[in-house]
């Protein structure tokens, strides 16, 4: 498993706030790397996917801390499980939109007038 330096820093600088009760709020984690919040989010991403065991938590003790129990885990994986609801209800509101369904049509009348282009999906995207 190869880790960029940054991803090493923040690594080695979450053992250090082990459990959520030492959670180190994300800005924080950034200042004391000397990136920006939107990277540290971003190697604290990649370092879950990669296995480290990483969660966060918007209420406090607010911020990044590692995994070191159930109840660690539970909140780490509320955390995540409140985001994808509300990216729901966002998609929802999407496909429920009337200017949506206009976009679709654009994208309709784009593949009929456009075949050498490529066959566009619902959302954009092209076939394999």
């Amino acid at each position: 498993m190869r880790v960029s330096f940054d991803a090493a820093m923040i690594a080695n600088l979450v053992v250090h706030h082990v459990g959520r009760d030492s959670a180190i709020p994300l800005p924080d984690l950034a200042r004391n790397l000397g990136v920006s919040t939107r990277q540290a989010q971003q190697i604290k991403h990649d370092l879950i996917l990669q296995g480290y065991k990483i969660g966060s938590a918007t209420s406090k003790p607010n911020g990044i801390f590692l995994i070191n129990s159930v109840e660690d885990l539970r909140v780490a994986r509320n955390q995540i499980l409140s985001r994808i609801r509300e990216l729901a209800k966002v998609l929802r509101t999407y496909d429920k939109s009337r200017w949506v369904a206009e976009l679709l049509g654009q994208l309709e009348n784009l593949n009929e007038m456009s075949p050498d282009f490529g066959t566009v999906g619902a959302y954009g995207d092209t076939p394999n």
